[in-house]
Formats: structure tokens, sequence, C-alpha cells
């Protein structure tokens, strides 16, 4: 069965996932960006098994803002990135 986006932070925040922030990307420090990537990513195994369209499509926005953010920072990072674009 299909969980809405609120029913996955719930079953995240309880077994320990990390949550996103609501923040816009330009707005966050290096290390919070950093942490945020890494926690969308993270969540992105629980989304895509139990997420509804809607909560992959919301997820999928998140990751373009976080990666588009993270290498206009750090352009050097493109040769190396290790996900998919």
């Amino acid at each position: 069965m299909a969980l809405c986006w609120v029913a996955i932070r719930r079953a995240a925040a309880a077994i320990g996932w990390p949550t996103l922030r609501c923040e816009p990307a330009a707005d966050l420090d290096d290390g919070a960006l950093r942490r945020e990537l890494a926690n969308a990513h993270a969540l992105g195994e629980l989304v895509i098994r139990a997420g509804m369209p809607r909560d992959r499509d919301m997820l999928a926005l998140r990751l373009a803002e976080l990666d588009g953010e993270y290498l206009s920072r750090f352009p050097a990072a493109a040769l190396t990135w290790p996900w998919p674009r």
C-alpha cells in the first residue's frame, strides 16, 4: 500500500531515517546542503518503495534543486558526481 508524504515523514522519523528541510537549497550553508543532499538520497529508497507518485515527484524536484545548487557551488564535483543526473 502506498503511503502519503506525511506518512513517509513519520515512518522515516520512527525508524531514525533523516527528514528533509523546507528551506530553499540556495539558503543552506555548505554543510547543511551536503547533509540535505545525503538525507534526500537516503530517503529515496523509502519513497521509491512506499511512496505515491506525488511523493516520488516531490523528492525528484528536491533532488534536482539540491543537485543544481551543489554543482553551482562546487563545479569540480561534476567530474566525479556519484549520482545519475
